[in-house]
């Protein structure tokens, strides 16, 4: 699935770091995710355009929240800087998910709607 060195050796420099068992279970399902993205391809065949393609992937089709975004770049940016050697160069400008959820009672009330009240136009919530 997995290429079969990758895993213990995100799990190597995750603990030599001193990350939490929690950092390090996400950073290896992000992982694992982005090599099943790329039809199993080793992350060291991979770059900057496939990160890309995976994390806009997740915005569009999964519809994840931007702070979830953020932890894939951050375990992405792991695997190939600490891991890898190979850093990430800047990552161009990608899709962003949304930034916080709608608290205005009226949306709250009309779950899973097509709308959204006119006081909370900015802050679109994504069912």
């Amino acid at each position: 699935m997995v290429p079969q060195r990758l895993i213990p050796s995100i799990r190597a420099a995750l603990r030599l770091r001193h990350f939490s068992a929690r950092t390090e279970r996400a950073y290896v399902f992000w992982a694992r995710r982005f090599v099943l993205f790329g039809d199993r391809r080793d992350p060291r065949e991979c770059g900057e355009r496939e990160v890309v393609a995976f994390l806009d992937h997740l915005v569009a089709t999964r519809q994840i929240a931007a702070s979830t975004q953020n932890q894939a770049v951050a375990a992405l940016s792991f695997l190939y800087r600490d891991v890898l050697g190979r850093p990430l160069a800047a990552l161009p400008a990608i899709a962003r998910g949304p930034r916080a959820l709608c608290v205005c009672r009226t949306c709250w009330s009309r779950r899973r709607s097509s709308g959204c009240c006119a006081s909370c136009v900015v802050r679109r919530v994504w069912w």
